[in-house]
């Protein structure tokens, strides 16, 4: 069953683990994860599609959500001005969620998006069972301030 508001739906079922666990392991950006912490993200995930031209998060706002991009590409917005565009195996949200302050910036649908959302409840006990995953995002964190120096 799918439910629909504002350009977004929520797929309230949980996917079929298999063809999930497939496609996040045929991802470069998530060959590193073990078979636990891709089956972490299966089941503590949520499909979630979105509308081009929809706002997933404002810049200000508190975070509900990480978000692993399975197709689709959005645009993250600082001040009006496009600073990077992630898609699929890229993520986003996870900043707000490990420090609990306030969104740093906007993120619109450039083109039809469909995310394995993990809300924010799940998130933190799911890092604590996956170190894995922790430890991704701590690199990704880290690449991302290299890039913004550089």
């Amino acid at each position: 069953m799918a439910a629909a508001k504002g350009g977004v739906t929520m797929l309230r079922r949980k996917a079929a683990k298999g063809g999930l666990h497939d496609a996040l392991r045929a991802m470069p950006s998530l060959q590193r994860l073990s078979d636990k912490d891709i089956d972490a993200l299966v089941a503590d995930g949520v499909e979630v599609t979105h509308a081009e031209g929809t706002v997933i998060m404002k810049r200000g706002d508190m975070g509900v959500g990480f978000h692993l991009i399975l197709s689709g590409s959005v645009d993250v917005v600082i001040d009006d001005k496009a600073v990077a565009r992630l898609g699929a195996g890229e993520y986003f949200g996870e900043m707000g969620l490990l420090d609990n302050k306030p969104r740093t910036a906007d993120v619109v649908v450039a083109s039809d998006l469909r995310t394995l959302t993990v809300l924010s409840w799940a998130f933190r006990p799911m890092l604590e069972r996956n170190k894995g995953l922790e430890r991704m995002l701590l690199e990704g964190m880290s690449q991302r301030l290299r890039d913004l120096q550089s």
